[in-house]
């Protein structure tokens, strides 16, 4: 799969953000899509909100995140991911360390059953303060980890900073549609081929609004 900023993958339409996952060739990959990140980047602590439509397709994979990269201090937060191709179910989580092979994650997955996030919008957010990171669905709480330095820091993950605290630094937004290779299996043991586009009911990430909150 290849990411690319061409209108095919990126563009605005009545005023919504769309990004979308097509089938064709782009050099050597079989599939493109389209990711955005923020430049300028959301300083830690406050609220951010994303009222959006999800695709609808196996082994689309649409992600919402924030990530912070510093010399030795690495920080992730996982708005919204579908778990495993799987529409119903979300992973929601949380990462720290020294940087991508030395990181400590914590996770949860939950399942919204008989709701279709990808024919009407719904608002995914995080409200993030000092003491804790809280994830929300259309408003209702689904997931919490505290931010303590204690509940994070490591002797395998410890960065090499002088200020090791978790998720207190300027992190930037990234919004994204994967599409998984061969290894991915869905729930009817159905695998990434040629034509499994035709399998894909909507392959469009559609973004109504982004809001973030400072404190």
């Amino acid at each position: 799969m290849c990411y690319t900023n061409r209108s095919e993958n990126v563009r605005v339409v009545d005023g919504h953000l769309i990004i979308e996952a097509k089938l064709e060739k782009f050099g050597n990959k079989n599939y493109t899509s389209g990711r955005i990140q923020q430049v300028t980047g959301l300083r830690s602590f406050g609220a951010f909100v994303f009222r959006a439509k999800l695709p609808d397709g196996l082994f689309l994979f649409p992600s919402l995140w924030t990530e912070s990269l510093m010399l030795c201090k690495y920080s992730e937060i996982d708005v919204i991911q579908f778990n495993d191709s799987q529409q119903d179910e979300f992973k929601f989580s949380a990462s720290f360390g020294r940087d991508l092979e030395h990181l400590k994650q914590n996770t949860t997955i939950k399942q919204f059953a008989n709701v279709n996030f990808s024919t009407e919008f719904h608002e995914f957010a995080i409200l993030w303060s000092e003491k804790s990171i809280r994830w929300f669905v259309d408003k209702e709480q689904v997931f919490e980890v505290s931010t303590r330095e204690s509940d994070w820091v490591q002797k395998d993950n410890k960065p090499c900073t002088a200020n090791q605290k978790p998720f207190d630094e300027i992190a930037s937004i990234t919004m994204n549609i994967d599409v998984r290779g061969n290894d991915s299996q869905n729930e009817k043991n159905e695998t990434l081929t040629p034509n499994i586009d035709g399998k894909w009911v909507s392959p469009r990430l559609v973004v109504d609004w982004i809001r973030i909150y400072q404190n």
